[in-house]
């Protein structure tokens, strides 16, 4: 019989997202770090949440960093977080140079002015993903699965190969077996719209006598910095035009859990830090007190989104698939995009316990008012909403496994 203990903790960055989880397995001490983006609107809270993160420890190991995507709200602390800690592995989705320019071009016709196509978040796509600074043996790429899903009874029939296109993480106890699984799924569904911004922005180029930003295989960053700094409204209008409303083709999800029937859990004890919370809350007690383990059960599985495109359903059932069974384990479920309307569906939250989201306090409440409002019609609860200006959001569950 072993005892572990997992910390959840969601950060407080506002726009963002920044999410911990840490195992301890007693009486060994021995622990295991994963993180589930980095970044927000504003580098200097991302920053000082990541301090007050690795503050008890400040040799603190990270075992895997998931990144969901590389826009800025979602990375631009990834950069301090190499710096001030061991990390061991860095979960992406696969780079491709028509995903690096996307990214890098919607964080330059985002930020506040050119220079900002200087800034950690651009820095860590140009210097350390593109140019491979970072170790390959650092980086896991998630390959995308493209593969269509229409008929999913068809496709589970005809193809027993989805392992291969996922890296599934597993976390082992001290006799060597696995107790937890981390699984990234990267659903592509918008390359042609990508391929179809370089072909736009080597229009451009042509026009203004630029070279073009890519050559053979080849990244020109200098010919994208020309671009943005001689042609912004150009090149803001062609992003405008080709991604319109939804501008997250390729964000990956990653569920956190219990391996399935590898080991058998007993619940000791459920804690928690969030100010409306206490024993009488409807979300603790929302089912008759003879569910009330159950309800712990679902709780330590989570579903992270960063900003999946959930509203198109053919979407939505990729990762129905890819995830069966956890899919339908999970009790806590990040709401994409920050409560955005563009990319929302109530199906995820069926039979879900706790949905949770990043916003900023200042800006982002209006516009995810009609979301929250959903959330709370769909599963009868308010969901959990994370501002700058809140603690953070710990969630600490203990449970004992036997074999």
């Amino acid at each position: 019989m072993l005892n572990i203990t997992l910390n959840r903790t969601f950060w407080p960055v506002g726009h963002g997202a920044f999410y911990t989880e840490e195992h301890m397995s007693h009486p060994s001490e021995k622990t295991f770090c994963a993180v589930y983006d980095c970044g927000g609107k504003s580098k200097i809270i991302v920053e000082r949440q990541i301090d007050e993160f690795l503050a008890p420890d400040s040799s603190k190991k990270i075992n895997y960093l998931f990144i969901s995507h590389f826009h800025r709200d979602h990375i631009n602390g990834v950069r301090y977080l190499l710096a001030n800690a061991n990390v061991e592995h860095i979960v992406i989705p696969q780079l491709e140079n028509a995903r690096l320019i996307e990214a890098y071009i919607y964080n330059a016709i985002t930020g506040d002015n050119i220079n900002d196509t200087q800034d950690d978040a651009q820095i860590f796509i140009r210097q350390q993903l593109a140019t491979h600074d970072i170790p390959v043996e650092q980086i896991i790429e998630v390959e995308p699965a493209n593969d269509d899903y229409s008929n999913p009874e068809q496709h589970i029939n005809e193809h027993n190969t989805l392992e291969s296109r996922r890296r599934n993480i597993e976390i082992k106890d001290n006799n060597g077996l696995p107790y937890w699984i981390y699984i990234p799924v990267n659903i592509d569904h918008d390359n042609q719209k990508r391929q179809r911004l370089i072909d736009q922005l080597n229009t451009i180029c042509s026009a203004n006598n630029i070279p073009h930003v890519v050559v053979g295989e080849k990244i020109q960053w200098s010919s994208i910095d020309t671009l943005l700094k001689t042609n912004m409204k150009d090149v803001k209008q062609t992003y405008k035009d080709i991604f319109k409303e939804n501008h997250n083709a390729y964000s990956m999800p990653v569920y956190s859990g219990p391996v399935e029937g590898a080991v058998r859990c007993h619940y000791v004890d459920f804690c928690y830090n969030y100010m409306d919370w206490h024993p009488h809350h409807p979300r603790y007690w929302y089912t008759n007190r003879k569910l009330y383990k159950h309800v712990l059960k679902q709780m330590m599985s989570c579903l992270y989104m960063g900003d999946f495109e959930a509203k198109d359903p053919n979407n939505l059932n990729k990762l129905r698939i890819a995830l069966k069974p956890y899919y339908y384990r999970t009790g806590m479920q990040q709401v994409p995009h920050h409560y955005s309307p563009n990319n929302h569906n109530t199906e995820l939250y069926n039979d879900r316990i706790i949905a949770f989201g990043n916003i900023d306090y200042h800006k982002d409440v209006s516009f995810c008012y009609s979301v929250y409002d959903q959330i709370q019609r769909e599963t009868c609860l308010p969901p959990i909403v994370i501002t700058e200006e809140d603690a953070y959001q710990e969630f600490m569950i203990e449970f004992r496994i036997t074999y």
